[in-house]
Parts: C-alpha cells; sequence; structure tokens
C-alpha cells in the first residue's frame, strides 16, 4: 500500500515546509526597544560624568521560556573620520568609550525568560571627559547603544536594537585666565592673490574664549589710506571653524566653514570696530590626547589675518 504524505502539495510544490518557516519565524524575541530615562524632557542626552539608566524591553512570543546564550547592551562612543581625495578613501575609527554589560531579567535575574513583556534594565556613569556628539562632512562622534539578545536555538530568532544618544558640549572656560586677555595681531605690508595688499595693520580682540550668544569685538588699528583701501575691498570678517580629519599619522583633510559673518561696508569708519556674535552649538574641541582623529578649532578673519578663539560652554573670568 502507499504511504500518504504529510505535505500537502499544489501542482507539484510542496507548502508543508512553507507552514513549517511560519511556526518558527513566531518563536523566540517578537521585538527589542532600548529605553534610556533623562532629566531633559524631549531628548535623550547627557553631560560626562553623568549616569545612564535605562531598560531594554523585550517581547517573547510563543508558549514556552525563551533561552538565550548571551544578553548584552554595548556602549560604544566612537569618533570616525572618512573622506576621499584623488580617487583614494580615507578613513578611520577610534573608540573613545567602550562598555559591554550583561543584561538580566529585573524580575527573575535569568536569561531564560517566559512569554510576554520583559525589562532588562542596565545603568552606567560617562566618563568625567569625552568629546561631544557631533557630526560633520568628514568627521563625526558617535553615541551608540547596541542591545544584542542571542537565542540558544537555531531555529529562533535573535533581538537586536540600536540606539543614538546625544553627548552635550561642555567646556569650562571659568579657569582660563590666558583666555580672558586680549590678543593683538599684526599684518604685515605684503601683496596676496585673494586679497591683494590693503598694507599694514593690527586687529585685537578683547579676549580669547567665549560662548554662545557673546559677541566678539575686534578693533583694526590702521592708517586713514589702509582703512580706505580695506573699505574698497568690501570684504567680510568672518568667525570661521576649522575641521581636521586625520587617519594615522600623515594623512589629515580639511574642512573651513564660516559660521558668523559681517561685511561693514565701504566706508572707512566702519572698519575701525567690527562685532560677531557666536552662534549656538559651537565648541572648541583640540585635545589629541582625548581624540587624536579630529580637532575643532576656531578663528576670525580679517582679510589674509587669522585670530584664534576658544569656544566654550562657561564664560571665561572677568578681568
Amino acid at each position: 500500500m502507499k504511504k500518504r504524505s504529510n505535505v500537502l502539495s499544489t501542482h507539484g510544490r510542496s507548502i508543508g515546509v512553507l507552514r513549517i518557516v511560519t511556526i518558527i519565524q513566531t518563536m523566540g524575541v517578537q521585538s527589542t526597544n532600548i529605553v534610556c530615562r533623562s532629566d531633559r524632557p524631549g531628548e535623550t542626552a547627557f553631560r560626562c560624568g553623568e549616569t545612564v539608566n535605562g531598560s531594554v524591553v523585550v517581547t517573547i512570543d510563543g508558549h514556552k521560556s525563551h533561552k538565550f546564550s548571551s544578553m548584552l547592551l554595548k556602549v560604544r562612543v566612537q569618533a570616525k573620520t572618512e573622506w576621499e581625495e584623488n580617487d583614494t578613501n580615507y578613513s578611520e575609527t577610534q573608540d573613545l568609550f567602550r562598555l559591554d554589560l550583561p543584561l538580566r531579567s529585573a524580575t527573575t535575574g535569568e536569561t531564560s525568560l517566559p512569554p510576554g513583556q520583559h525589562q532588562l534594565p542596565f545603568s552606567f556613569p560617562l566618563p568625567e571627559r569625552l568629546p561631544h556628539t557631533m557630526k560633520y562632512h568628514e568627521a563625526k562622534v558617535v553615541f551608540l547603544l547596541k542591545a544584542r539578545l542571542k537565542s540558544s536555538s537555531m531555529w529562533s530568532w535573535d533581538g537586536a536594537q540600536e540606539v543614538k544618544l546625544r553627548i552635550l558640549p561642555q567646556r569650562d572656560l571659568s579657569q582660563c585666565f590666558d583666555l580672558a586677555a586680549p590678543l593683538k595681531m599684526l599684518r604685515e605690508d605684503k601683496w596676496t592673490m585673494w586679497n591683494g595688499n590693503p598694507g599694514e595693520f593690527s586687529v585685537t580682540v578683547a579676549k580669547q574664549g567665549y560662548v554662545a550668544g557673546e559677541t566678539i569685538d575686534l578693533w583694526i588699528d590702521a592708517s586713514d589710506g589702509v582703512y580706505t583701501e580695506l573699505a574698497q575691498l568690501d570684504g567680510h570678517v568672518k568667525l570661521k571653524r576649522l575641521v581636521v580629519a586625520r587617519e594615522g599619522k600623515k594623512n589629515y583633510n580639511e574642512e573651513r566653514t564660516s559660521i558668523a559673518t559681517v561685511k561693514p561696508g565701504k566706508a572707512a569708519s566702519a572698519w575701525h570696530r567690527i562685532q560677531l556674535t557666536v552662534p549656538e552649538d559651537e565648541i572648541t574641541m583640540d585635545d589629541l590626547a582625548l581624540c587624536r582623529i579630529i580637532s575643532v578649532t576656531y578663528y576670525v578673519k580679517v582679510c589674509d589675518v587669522h585670530i584664534p578663539v576658544t569656544l566654550g560652554t562657561i564664560p571665561t573670568p572677568k578681568r
């Protein structure tokens, strides 16, 4: 007698396997989410030294407990650079903070979870010194949490989720007495391709350290003829950001961006004193011991004179 097959066929195609696959796909992790608690409503942002608290929320489907061979929260703060030059690609990644936290059920403390929703709590402090998160064309600093739940059974789905958080800018200038002092720079009487030769003059800034919203005061000291030349050039005075992305010890790429611009105009008197306002979310990051592949610095550009300034979040001391 011919045995009856348990696999149904439609036009010669087996559908029994499809049913088995469907059953397998409904076993294990249905969803994985990372939830962080922040004291700042509307955003998951933290300062250096603060503690990050939260939980990985896992939903298990099916009718039996699900066992995991590993349950981890991977914490990564990374600096990344990438650019192309002369048909050559350059890139590098630097781990600034790295932590792997084992996860356990908040109720059972186990790695075997019954069907339903479960909270896997986590808590860790951020280091006292880290760059803030940022993103430019060729350079960025990212803060990632990656939940990885690996099932013991090869026939079950693993759980995986990744979220990006912010590290807020933080640079204290209150003890930087040198940045509270004025700075004077001299331009020599020389011809340049881009600026011609307006003549010799000096530029003085009232101080060298600023925070968002502060005014950068510049005084140009020159002869009447030089003031007239500057006015006739009808140029701009700019606050510029310089981002340097590095790969290894020799390769680097520079990105210069104007973040504040003033056009004094064609009146010679307008070039005696010039003011620029520092915009939000601009912070100097120039500690290569902290991050060796990215630096962010600032300067004020008057013709071909570059006056360095440092931007922070807490103002310089009053003089």
